[in-house]
């Protein structure tokens, strides 16, 4: 290793390690003001990025001395460090503007995959970018190798002209992004005039019915068949078809773009759990520096993570939306909705359900809106403990006199190992009974809180999450669809091939109940984030899953909308346009889906062409920076972990 090599290797590694710490320091600082504004705490955040990204800058300054000096001595030349220097600093702005355009383009959307590797995934997320990156390292080697030549002049006009195409190429690159185009009030109707806009809307109510999970590869045999007669009327007397997700098809995330028609990019949701500095009270949320193939370099950095909540979010849901505009709305156990939002209404939150598997509510503030709701309905819930009447269980599988006699089983979660092979073969009735009826309890507190709350406060939206047929077919999947797997015995196919089936049939009940409480001015709308598929990989009672992004389900039923239709071309980024649509209002520009004019019959679409505004966004949410622990987290992230969500 010569002394010119020693040199210029310890001059370019210098000012790689202060331009990369300088510019996380930079991203840092903007990121906790723009997002946090500049709680005290957070400062610890550009402290992070400026060492992740000096790390970078002196691995991107060793790369490049490394490649570039072997060539600088095959032609006998020698470098002022200067060349070097000023290579370098054009190298480097191209991997940090490429870096911040992986960040804001929809790029890592394009291979999502990748974000279900763990370390493969993070290793082939940077191999990707120092591939792109690569280009620009081989532009800067052309334009050291001229300034060797000493022919500066043409060395100088091709570091400047480096410079402006880098700044073209990833200008163009950002425009593979989702616009986001949030408006001032001032280019708004004032709120006094979307208030007049809601008053002048029609009557009709709307009713949401989540059913996370729901199939069409299930659900369509058992309509044919006539044992779903409730979803069998929906779809005669509305639309129906495939609904288009996006992976990844974390519910959380798929269910907060239903809420706000916006991608995960914009509403901020992007998974079970979100990230926490350990001895830092405040949440680490989109902290977009260290976004995309970093997050590994957290978790083993010691990292906490924390389930998601709704504060999180950083657009409004439609219940937002609506109490804008004195629309009133209840939603139940929407996911996530903790801590729940104020509204001209009500709103169970989805953390009172997770709550209610313990024996008490242990938090219980903004478990509900308004908060006095607690109080009302904690008595409504049942507990697992409290949990008597297993025989009810028995509608899901087929078992024999024996195996009915002994159903005095305490219900709970399951708790399995990723991948355990083969698990409990004398006790399996009995874990999946349990595990049926953790399940089922679930549900049936959502629909007895959901069936008094809209009597006792009928609202005009009204929104209710079911989670049960997605864990249901998590663990049963491989008996629904035994030519699938190489390992499904006769007697648990006989035991659990119409688990899911009949948990559909409960489910179409259960539809059935609310269809009673509606009347003929009310739209149903069924939605599903994501449809199903056999993952023979992942574990005995995993069998089902849903990582490739399956369709799910939609049907559109009631006033204004076509009967017997089918419909093509549905997203879940479709629903909040399609209700605003529905109800006279205009649709925002920035939300990313689109109103669902298909399903309207033409009279109505003739004499109602979509309008749009810029935004709904003309109103502060309430503070979206607080820390949200709670005695639960552990419980929460456990039964995650069960459904192989998280890690």
């Amino acid at each position: 290793m010569t002394t010119e090599f020693k040199q210029n290797l310890k001059n370019t590694a210098f000012i790689g390690l202060i331009i990369g710490m300088a510019y996380g320091m930079s991203a840092g600082m903007l990121t906790v003001y723009s997002y946090h504004n500049l709680v005290p705490d957070m400062f610890i955040f550009p402290i992070y990025s400026a060492i992740f990204y000096g790390l970078i800058g002196l691995a991107a300054c060793t790369l490049f001395i490394v490649v570039i000096f072997p060539l600088l001595q095959t032609r006998n030349l020698s470098l002022s460090p200067v060349f070097f220097i000023s290579a370098n600093v054009g190298w480097l702005v191209a991997v940090f503007l490429f870096l911040v355009s992986l960040d804001e383009s929809a790029i890592p959307g394009q291979f999502p995959f990748l974000q279900n590797l763990g370390l493969p995934g993070m290793v082939l997320l940077f191999a990707f970018s120092f591939l792109v990156i690569t280009l620009f390292m081989l532009i800067a080697i052309r334009f050291v190798l001229k300034g060797a030549y000493k022919n500066k002049k043409m060395w100088l006009g091709g570091l400047i002209g480096l410079y402006v195409f880098e700044m073209v190429f990833f200008y163009g690159l950002n425009h593979f992004k989702h616009d986001e185009l949030y408006a001032s009030t001032n280019d708004l109707a004032s709120r006094y005039e979307l208030q007049n806009i809601a008053l002048e809307a029609d009557s009709t109510k709307i009713m949401i019915l989540g059913v996370d999970g729901a199939d069409w590869q299930i659900l369509k045999p058992l309509v044919e068949e006539g044992q779903t007669p409730n979803f069998a009327r929906l779809m005669e007397q509305g639309v129906y078809g495939p609904l288009k997700t996006y992976e990844p098809t974390k519910s959380p995330v798929v269910w907060s773009s239903v809420a706000t028609g916006k991608n995960m990019h914009k509403h901020g949701i992007m998974d079970f759990v979100s990230r926490r500095i350990p001895t830092v009270s405040t949440l680490f949320w989109n902290y977009y520096p260290l976004m995309f193939g970093a997050g590994d370099f957290l978790d083993l950095a010691g990292f906490d993570t924390v389930p998601v909540s709704n504060n999180l979010r950083k657009t409004k849901a439609f219940w937002n939306i609506f109490n804008d505009l004195d629309i009133s709305v209840g939603v139940i156990g929407w996911w996530p909705s903790w801590p729940a939002d104020e509204v001209l209404g009500f709103i169970v939150s989805d953390r009172f359900m997770w709550d209610t598997v313990n024996e008490s509510l242990e938090f219980k503030a903004g478990m509900t809106y308004p908060d006095t709701l607690v109080d009302e309905i904690e008595d409504r819930v049942l507990s697992t403990s409290q949990f008597k009447h297993q025989e009810e269980l028995l509608q899901f599988v087929n078992l024999d006199s024996a195996e009915r006699a002994d159903l005095r089983e305490e219900i709970h979660e399951l708790k399995i190992g990723p991948k355990d092979e083969s698990l409990y073969p004398d006790d399996i009735v009995k874990t999946a009974l349990s595990y049926l009826g953790w399940i089922y309890l679930r549900d049936e507190n959502k629909v007895n809180l959901g069936l008094y709350l809209h009597e006792q406060y009928p609202p005009q939206v009204f929104a209710v999450y079911l989670k049960g047929i997605d864990p249901v077919q998590h663990a049963f999947w491989r008996w629904a669809k035994p030519e699938k797997f190489a390992d499904v015995d006769s007697q648990n196919l006989s035991r659990f091939k119409d688990t899911i089936q009949n948990y559909y049939i409960h489910t179409d009940k259960i539809i059935g109940k609310f269809l009673e409480r509606i009347d003929e001015n009310t739209i149903v709308m069924v939605v599903s984030d994501h449809g199903f598929e056999s993952t023979p990989d992942d574990g005995f009672w995993k069998s089902g899953g849903h990582g490739k992004a399956p369709e799910g389900v939609v049907i559109l039923s009631g006033p204004k909308i076509k009967q017997n239709r089918r419909l093509e071309t549905a997203s879940v980024l479709d629903m909040t346009p399609t209700m605003l649509y529905a109800l006279g209002l205009p649709v925002a520009a920035d939300m990313d889906g689109k109103v669902l004019q298909d399903a309207f019959v033409e009279e109505f679409v003739s004499q109602n062409p979509i309008e749009t505004i810029p935004t709904y966004e003309t109103t502060p949410l309430a503070d979206r920076s607080k820390p949200l622990t709670t005695t639960s987290d552990e419980k929460i992230k456990e039964q995650l972990r069960s459904l192989g969500y998280i890690k």
